[in-house]
């Protein structure tokens, strides 16, 4: 009886520490399945913090995540800021509060086209001063309003701060959008009188005068008349006046209204044909013979009317001919 109970007394302290052991093992193997179900943390070699740790559940290192997060955020942040930037070199035209008259209108497309032209070379990093130079000079050849004019030559002669080309865009869009201020400024219409041959004229003057010399001379001359008694008669008549050589005339007469409207518009394009020559050929002089042959290759056919054409530009001080050496030179 006493071995029986010390043996159930033994058992009782037994018991606790058996179900101890049996919650030991039940707590471990818990565990065991928990991290198991949890991705396994490698610590890098060198000591790296658990941020920086990588993760092997499914071969993905999230130290990549960050940095390709990272780096999508500074893309997207610098096309923000390069499209902000390309934003304000490249402004759309303003409006134009006025209604412009026909030769400005024609003259700010151009100047748009010859200013859309430079930003395209400017994207492709092909942008230079000979291209800047040869879009101001068109815009500054076909303009008809000469205070505008002389607003670009100042752009052009002056330059401005930095070796970048961009500023001369910007001054260019800015002074685009304030030709509306000019519309009473535009030159004088071409005059029918501008195509007269000035040469033919002064011929027929001379012809006037040397007639009326001879008319003169003739008046003055007398011519006996014999009479039928066979004496001097006591008085004369007048030789008849010789015939008048037919007048040469103007090589070009002066144009109708209907014709004047075809001229000027023909005068505007022939404007921007020579700044494009220009322009194209980065040249500031040129042969007036050579002019005519490339105007020809552009259906400028009439060469008396090409040279009036040169002179109505100079006298608008758009360009200077030099009759020593027969050159025009843009202004």
């Amino acid at each position: 009886r006493v071995s029986r109970a010390m043996t159930a007394h033994d058992d009782d302290e037994a018991r606790p520490n058996a179900l101890q052991d049996i919650s030991t093992s039940v707590n471990a193997t818990t565990a065991v399945t928990t991290q198991a179900d949890k991705p396994r943390v490698i610590a890098s070699d060198d000591g790296a913090s658990a941020h920086d740790a990588k993760v092997d559940a499914h071969g993905v290192d999230a130290s990549e995540h960050d940095a390709k997060r990272a780096r999508d955020t500074e893309d997207h942040a610098t096309a923000h800021a390069k499209k902000s930037k390309d934003a304000n070199i490249e402004r759309a035209p303003a409006e134009i509060a006025v209604e412009l008259p026909e030769p400005l209108t024609e003259w700010k497309t151009t100047a748009e086209h010859e200013l859309a032209a430079l930003h395209t070379f400017r994207r492709a990093k092909l942008l230079d001063w000979f291209h800047v130079k040869g879009a101001i000079n068109t815009c500054i050849i076909s303009c008809p309003a000469d205070p505008l004019r002389k607003k670009m030559r100042e752009m052009r002669d002056n330059g401005v701060y930095g070796s970048s080309m961009v500023p001369y865009l910007q001054l260019m869009r800015e002074i685009f959008d304030t030709c509306g201020e000019y519309v009473d400024d535009l030159d004088e219409e071409m005059d029918p009188n501008d195509f007269w041959d000035d040469e033919s004229e002064d011929d027929d003057d001379d012809e006037d005068e040397e007639d009326e010399e001879e008319d003169d001379m003739d008046e003055d001359e007398e011519i006996p008349v014999v009479s039928r008694g066979g004496g001097r008669a006591a008085t004369t008549v007048a030789a008849p006046p010789a015939a008048a050589a037919p007048a040469r005339g103007a090589s070009r007469s002066a144009p109708s209204n209907e014709e004047m409207a075809s001229l000027q518009l023909k005068f505007r394009e022939f404007q921007y044909f020579l700044g494009q020559y220009f322009s194209t050929t980065r040249k500031e002089k040129e042969g007036i013979l050579e002019l005519l042959d490339e105007a020809k290759k552009e259906n400028f056919d009439d060469e008396i009317e090409v040279s009036k054409f040169l002179d109505i530009m100079q006298r608008q001080n758009k360009i200077m001919i030099d009759d020593d050496d027969n050159s025009v030179y843009i202004i």
